[in-house]
């Protein structure tokens, strides 16, 4: 409307603008033009752009203009030379274009920051040669930084210089990509600088380069303001001659100062004031600060929740820290790390939040602090936890490490710790490697310790040279690393054999090497061997221990060694193993052929526990001056003796023994015994009851002469069996028993039915020792026994001790004189007799029946009856006169009996007349 209308300078103030939509250039270029026109109602006007451009003389209060409708403002105050008005409560919420809207208006200097320019796009010069004040500047920037404004923004407004908005102009670059022209920062003199996190390494690296040229940037570092910056990590990080004095600095807002001073080797400023209570992470913060010694009791940690390596390598440090609230860290791992001065009381800390304590005071080598009331179930990891603290020796017995699962050398080279660990549970370590290693003093009861789940005791107790107690209570079955684990240390024999005892019980890994020099072992000789075979073990120990205190215990792959060594120098085998009659032999399964072919082996070797051995073949096949009572051998196991004592000169008496003692044990069936060129005797019938009972086949000479073994010893096994032979063939039976009078049967006990139905036989026997009989029923039963015979063997035994409450069969037998010897045996001795009969002479009575109304005399009757009995009923045997007249003994009573039918028989049948 006023386009370059260059004289227009008119009162215009109570124009109606209120319809008006366009504003664009309405007073470009018009040069003389200053009316007040801030009445104006320009609300619905939507582009301003160029409104006053050039408008050199226009400077009149336009700000309670309402804009709101605005969405082009492009050039609109351009060089407005003498515009200078608050615009501050515009509201210019939906402009989007303000591209040079003050450009060279170089009398503006307003404050912008109340604008609301999120729709804005495009800023391009838009304060470009203004007289924009820093203050004003760093107002519109710290406005705009608070808003969600648009990204990617161009925004010039040089040569305007700021100061405090520092951040916030850094905040619109970084946050939200803006690229911002200015003339840059304002001097440091008269505005100092404020370090963020951007900046801040920078200016430490800039003074570390050169301090002077530094200062004049930043001034010096003693008075910095860092109190915007939030990370300090690294911040003199490898910094080795830094040691200036940053004590006034602002720390309340940083929270990472992890590295910060690591290798800052000669740092020892007092830091004492700072205030860390915003810190999360101290990790690593004063590793290797060597000469760090300074007075930090005071510092709030308890946000801090990390503090690894904090104090590692400082050499110096030995500060009262006792009272720092702990509660939050998570990991103290290595945090006194080579600390070598540290020894302060921490004992309150609370580390109950603590996951990580590994080398937490590895080689703090002065720290010898009670921390046994430290809550450490959360703990996982204790690997290297005191490692090379040479001083603690501190109860921490109580300490809960439940959740603990590696323990690689927590105590190694604790040189003085020897505390009580018998209550730590540590059922879920999997890691031992090295836990003791060099443990000089340690030697505590670790048996309760439940290692199921660990995996590797490599070197656990290696070097730990006081460490002597038993593991052999230890589940070790999922350990597969054992090496070195027990070498040099002070093992004793008995705890190193209970340890081997217990492990080969286990299901344990196969291909494990143990190591245990020089440990030596005695009675786990079987137990070690057994890991060794059935489990593929290597186990590098210092061997057996010396025969003198340990005697030796042949095995089956060690007794053929022994024994030959014994035939080819038994001075120097004794040395070994000691005498061979002692030898202890009692794991030994296989003996074949162990003596085969020794023709001068003799030694005495009776006391041999040989109750383990399966096979003796040929063991002493060829021995041919063997000659022993091995009689006390339990050879219940034994299976097999083919061919054992072939061509030994074994005496008859020996071997008999053999079978006597033999025969009682339970011995193994179906075993073949080869004794090529031996002869029996006493031990005759032991021999046949190997045989019927158990089923050996004995391959021997036989039985030796009867001249040399007159007397055969009968047992229950082989006294029928002689019977029987002595029935059939008496002579044979003679020649092989002697008479039987003579027998031998003091070792029967059992004679029931032995003669029952022997028809014949009427023998006196009344010379055997039957004084171990308990059972005879049916004994004599159907014998020819006749009275003398039977008198005999009654006043014979009845002088024995025998056997009570026997029952003696006897049926059909009679006895005559012997009758105060039978009452002896049943009153004194409780004996029953069955079926026998008092004797009677017929001739002594005159007896008168009447048959068929007719009178005979009995006696006269009787004995015409026997005759004709023997000559036409039954002629063998002959009949007499007691076979038919019998007394029985009743109180003081004989009451006889006789048999009539024989002579009713003889009469009916016309046989006497």
């Amino acid at each position: 409307m006023f386009y370059k209308a260059s004289a227009f300078n008119q009162d215009i103030s109570n124009w109606n603008m209120s319809n008006n939509r366009q504003m664009n250039s309405m007073f470009n270029g018009a040069s003389a033009f200053n009316q007040d026109i801030g009445n104006w109602d320009v609300s619905n006007v939507t582009d301003m752009s160029y409104l006053l451009d050039a408008a050199v003389a226009f400077d009149q209060d336009i700000g309670g203009w309402n804009v709101i409708s605005a969405k082009n403002m492009t050039g609109a105050f351009r060089g407005t030379q003498s515009f200078n008005q608050d615009l501050s409560s515009w509201d210019v919420s939906n402009v989007t274009k303000m591209v040079g809207m003050f450009r060279d208006a170089e009398s503006f200097n307003q404050d912008l920051g109340t604008w609301d320019v999120t729709q804005v796009t495009d800023m391009n010069e838009m304060l470009s040669g203004t007289a924009m004040s820093t203050e004003n500047y760093d107002a519109t920037l710290n406005g705009w930084a608070d808003q969600d404004v648009q990204s990617g923004v161009t925004f010039v407004a040089d040569p305007a210089i700021f100061c405090s908005s520092q951040f916030t102009r850094q905040h619109l670059i970084d946050e939200h990509g803006w690229t911002i022209t200015d003339g840059g920062r304002e001097a440091f003199a008269t505005c100092p600088y404020v370090f963020v996190d951007s900046t801040f390494q920078a200016g430490v690296d800039e003074w570390i380069a050169d301090s002077t040229s530094a200062a004049l940037d930043y001034g010096s570092i003693t008075g910095w303001d860092v109190s915007q910056v939030t990370d300090m990590a690294d911040l003199f990080h490898a910094q080795s001659e830094f040691n200036d004095d940053i004590s006034d600095w602002d720390v309340s807002n940083v929270t990472d100062m992890h590295w910060m001073f690591r290798g800052a080797e000669l740092f020892n400023q007092n830091i004492s004031d700072w205030d860390v209570g915003f810190v999360t992470n101290m990790n690593n913060m004063f590793y290797d600060a060597h000469l760090f010694n300074q007075d930090i009791r005071e510092w709030n940690v308890s946000n801090v929740n990390n503090m690894k390596f904090m104090f590692a390598y400082t050499d110096a440090f030995n500060q009262e820290i006792g009272s720092w609230d702990m509660s939050s860290v998570t990991n103290a791992g290595w945090m006194f790390y080579k600390a070598s001065a540290f020894n302060q009381d921490i004992s309150n800390w609370n580390m109950s939040n603590n996951r990580q304590m590994n080398s937490m005071f590895d080689g703090a080598s002065a720290f010898n602090q009670d921390i046994g009331n430290w809550d450490v179930s959360n703990v996982t990891d204790m690997a290297f936890v005191l490692e090379d603290a040479v001083a603690f020796n501190q109860d921490i017995g109580g300490w809960n490490v439940i959740s603990a699962t590696n323990f690689f050398g927590a105590f190694r080279g604790t040189q003085s710790f020897n505390q009580d660990l018998s209550s730590w549970d540590v059922s879920n370590a999997t890691r031992m490697t090295c836990m003791f290693k060099n443990a000089a003093a340690f030697n505590q009861d670790l048996s309760s310790w439940d290692v199921s789940n660990v995996n590797s005791t490599s070197k656990m107790f290696e070097r730990a040279e006081s460490f002597n107690q038993d593991l052999g209570g230890w589940d070790i079955s999922g350990v597969k690393y054992m090496d070195n684990m027990l070498d040099s240390t002070a093992m004793s024999t008995a705890n190193y054999d209970a340890t081997l005892n217990g492990w080969a019980e286990q299901d344990v890994q196969s291909g494990v090497t143990l190591g245990a020099d020089p440990a030596i072992f005695c009675s786990s000789q079987f137990t070690r061997q057994h890991l060794i075979d059935e489990h593929g073990w290597a186990i590098n120990d210092g061997g057996r221990e010396a025969f003198a205190t340990c005697p030796y215990v042949f095995v089956d792959s060690t007794i053929h060694v022994g024994v030959d060594e014994w035939i080819s120098d038994s001075t120097a085998a004794a040395l070994d193993y000691g005498s061979i009659a002692g030898w202890d032999v009692s794991e030994v399964t296989d003996m074949d052929s162990l003596f085969t072919d020794e023709p001068t082996f003799n030694d005495t070797i009776s006391n041999w526990d040989v109750s383990g051995v399966t096979t003796m073949e040929h063991m002493f096949d060829g021995a041919t001056s063997l000659n022993q009572d091995l009689s006390s051998w339990d050879i219940s196991a034994v299976t097999s003796m083919d061919a054992m004592f072939d061509g030994t000169d074994l005496s008859t008496e020996n071997y008999d023994l053999l079978f006597i003692v033999w025969s009682t044990l339970d011995a193994a069936s179906e075993v073949q015994l080869g004794a090529g060129g031996l002869t029996y005797c006493a031990g005759e019938g032991d021999r046949q009851e190997l045989i019927d009972n158990a089923g050996w086949v004995i391959a021997d000479a036989g039985r030796e002469s009867l001249v040399d073994c007159p007397y055969f010893v009968f047992t229950d096994a082989t006294i029928q069996g002689g019977v029987d032979d002595w029935d059939s063939d008496v002579t044979q039976a003679t020649l092989d028993y002697g008479h039987i009078s003579t027998w031998d049967v003091s070792q029967v006990t059992h004679m029931d039915t032995l003669f029952q139905g022997l028809s014949t036989f009427n023998d006196d026997i009344s010379d055997w020792d039957i004084s171990g009989v308990t059972t005879m029923e049916n004994m004599l039963d159907g014998t020819a026994m006749s009275y003398a015979n039977y008198d005999s063997l009654l006043v014979s035994w009845s002088q024995l001790s025998v056997q009570p409450n026997v029952t003696l069969g006897a049926s059909g037998v009679s006895y005559c004189t012997a009758m105060d010897e039978r009452n002896s045996l049943m009153n004194d001795h409780g004996w029953i007799f069955e079926g026998d009969l008092l004797c009677v002479s017929v001739s002594d009575f005159t007896i008168v029946q009447e048959i068929n109304g007719e009178e005979f005399h009995m006696t006269e009757l009787l004995q015409r009856a026997v005759d004709y009995y023997n000559e036409v009923i039954n002629d063998s045997p002959p009949a007499t006169l007691l076979d038919f007249v019998h007394g029985e003994v009743v109180g003081d009573q004989v009451h006889m009996t006789v048999s009539l039918q024989a002579i009713i028989d003889a009469i009916q049948a016309g046989g006497l007349d």
